[in-house]
């Protein structure tokens, strides 16, 4: 997503997903953007110029969601689904940053903190398997990345709806 909203304290009920957001070292630095930290967009220039090694246009497995409040959320499919909507994708960018402090700086613009519990989160930072955004029936991959996501729970919490920016390949 990519900019500020006020902590929210709702309960998660159904959380049923643990993920692990903690950087093993200062090289996992990937991001995959897909909201207000995309290049040209309304957060770009103040965390993300300048901050950025690498940039690719990108895609990833999962759902986009707008929710009641105009901000957008992306939702993935739940590792222990039998049947996952593999061929569903959200369009965005795939950066490589600098330095862990400006993921620490984005953490921090969309209210997430690893030391907290995870209900207490509005986004959770998970990994998404990334690939290039083009025209190929075969995904190429470009390795894995950080995003920020939400769960099926939080989104009915925030009153989420899909938008037509998912794609099926």
């Amino acid at each position: 997503p990519g900019f500020a909203r006020p902590r929210q304290n709702a309960a998660w009920r159904g959380l049923s997903v643990c993920h692990n957001s903690r950087m093993n070292s200062d090289n996992d630095l990937a991001l995959f953007v897909y909201g207000s930290l995309k290049p040209g967009e309304a957060n770009w220039k103040r965390y993300c110029e300048g901050r950025v090694a690498e940039l690719h246009p990108a895609r990833v497995r999962g759902r986009l969601y707008k929710l009641s409040d105009g901000y957008p959320a992306l939702a993935q499919p739940e590792s222990g689904n039998p049947q996952p909507e593999v061929d569903l994708w959200v369009r965005g960018w795939r950066l490589v940053l600098r330095s862990a402090e400006a993921l620490r700086e984005i953490d921090r613009l969309e209210d997430f903190d690893p030391d907290r519990p995870v209900h207490e989160n509005v986004y959770l930072r998970t990994r998404a398997d990334c690939f290039a955004d083009d025209d190929t029936d075969a995904p190429v991959s470009l390795g894995a990345a950080w995003t920020y996501t939400m769960t099926p729970a939080r989104l009915a919490l925030e009153g989420a709806v899909e938008v037509a920016a998912t794609i099926e390949k």
